[in-house]
């Protein structure tokens, strides 16, 4: 049986071909591209997520929506 990954799992290994900084905008169209809700808000719920699991750093400033990807390549659960 396939492995079913979560939205925020296909994110984790989507953003390790995306170019950097990642803006919330591109989480949304790959999360749109790959069936998921593409809502802006919700990308921005994923990157919070993503950065607590270390997968994503946040660009330091005021009303920043940008990150970089950490050195890992390895998708956390």
């Amino acid at each position: 049986m396939a492995d079913v990954l979560t939205r925020r799992e296909h994110l984790a290994a989507a953003i390790q071909h995306m170019p950097t900084p990642i803006r919330t905008e591109d989480l949304a169209a790959a999360n749109a591209a790959a069936g998921f809700s593409g809502h802006r808000n919700t990308a921005r719920k994923d990157a919070r997520a993503l950065c607590r699991r270390g997968v994503l750093t946040a660009v330091p400033g005021p009303g920043n929506r940008t990150c970089t990807r950490t050195t890992s390549t390895e998708v956390p659960s």
